[in-house]
């Protein structure tokens, strides 16, 4: 398979999941994708979402389950933001 070759070939020759191929997939055909893994308590990490409602709920949903979240938007971007993800 092309794509798993592809796939491997950029990851230094890690096996990907079967989701990550469809998302690799979704993405190289320019479809509308939602994608949430690896959401962790220990490590920053970072959700795209393209409405400010889903980025508030999204972020509620994770504080309610112990995750530090905030959204970032024209909203609320500020230095002092950026720096405050940037530390952890």
């Amino acid at each position: 398979m092309h794509n798993l070759t592809e796939f491997k070939k950029h990851m230094n020759g890690a096996e990907p999941y079967p989701w990550q191929l469809d998302v690799a997939e979704s993405i190289l055909l320019g479809l509308d994708s939602i994608v949430i893994a690896g959401i962790s308590k220990n490590r920053p990490t970072i959700v795209v979402s393209p409405l400010k409602q889903l980025q508030r709920e999204h972020s509620r949903r994770f504080r309610k389950a112990g995750v530090a979240a905030t959204p970032m938007n024209g909203e609320n971007w500020t230095e002092t933001l950026v720096q405050t993800i940037s530390e952890g």
